[in-house]
């Protein structure tokens, strides 16, 4: 009966190692790269956690006072918040994009000169917000990367008409009254 237990064991054995008839892979050869790729579920970033309210309109999940995004706005912002969350009246659900989530919008019957949108990239862990206030077009980065843009964010820029106004005009801007730049 031993012997008869031995014998399947080592045939089990042979077939879960794929049998003496299949070639192990060559060390050379280069591994089938998916057509698609597939981005993991979860990412580095805490701003995954707002991946749950795509497809939502950011007016209805209450997008912009939700955590951990409203603490980042608010510090990358600053007073030009108030212009952000205008020109975002009229706008799009939050939308996912390859690893970028986003949303673009603009002030009610002000379009063509008030507008905005919101990338923020995950795999990054960074925020990147572009405002147009007035035609004056002002980009804002949280951290020091380069920011994929999505390809509805590049069709509303390619259609802003905007005058793109250098940093240290917006930060003048930002400065209290009477304060030295």
């Amino acid at each position: 009966m031993q012997l008869r237990a031995l014998v399947v064991l080592v045939a089990l054995g042979t077939f879960a190692c794929g049998g003496p008839d299949e070639e192990a892979p060559s060390p050379t050869a280069e591994p089938a790269v998916p057509e698609v790729v597939t981005l993991p579920e979860r990412y580095p970033s805490e701003l995954a956690t707002l991946r749950p309210l795509v497809g939502e309109y950011p007016r209805d999940s209450d997008l912009w006072n939700r955590e951990p995004l409203a603490a980042r706005l608010h510090a990358l912002l600053g007073p030009q918040l108030a212009d952000f969350l205008r020109n975002m009246e009229v706008q799009s659900p939050l939308l996912e994009e390859q690893g970028l989530l986003y949303a673009t919008g603009n002030k009610q019957h002000s379009g063509g000169s008030d507008a905005a949108a919101l990338v923020a990239d995950l795999r990054r862990d960074a925020l990147w917000i572009w405002l147009l206030v007035g035609g004056e077009a002002f980009v804002f980065v949280d951290r020091d990367v380069e920011v994929e843009l999505p390809a509805d964010v590049r069709i509303v820029l390619e259609n802003a008409d905007m005058e793109l106004a250098p940093l240290d005009e917006l930060e003048d801007a930002a400065r209290e009254p009477g304060e030295a730049p």
